[in-house]
């Protein structure tokens, strides 16, 4: 991210902060969780190859933003949301 960041000023980004791209990347992380979400609401249940597909796409999303902590920059009646506890596989 690091990396991203230095990158985005080299090539004359001004005013974007590390700290911005941080939390943004994080908020990114949280918005790719309606992908799995559409897959899985959206396909044939009957093809274990395709729940297995669903159910990977929806722990490896989940498992990020548990990573990052980005469920912290979600809202709820004026408090943040507490890191995830993983308790096995979905």
């Amino acid at each position: 991210m690091r990396d991203y960041h230095r990158q985005l000023v080299e090539a004359g980004v001004r005013g974007y902060a590390f700290d911005d791209a941080w939390r943004d990347y994080r908020y990114a992380i949280v918005f790719c969780l309606a992908y799995p979400v559409i897959v899985l609401g959206s396909m044939d249940l009957t093809s274990t190859r395709g729940v297995a597909l669903g159910r990977a796409m929806l722990q490896r999303s989940v498992c990020s933003i548990d990573d990052l902590n980005a469920g912290a920059l979600l809202p709820i009646r004026g408090r943040s949301v507490p890191p995830l506890t993983r308790r096995g596989t979905f």
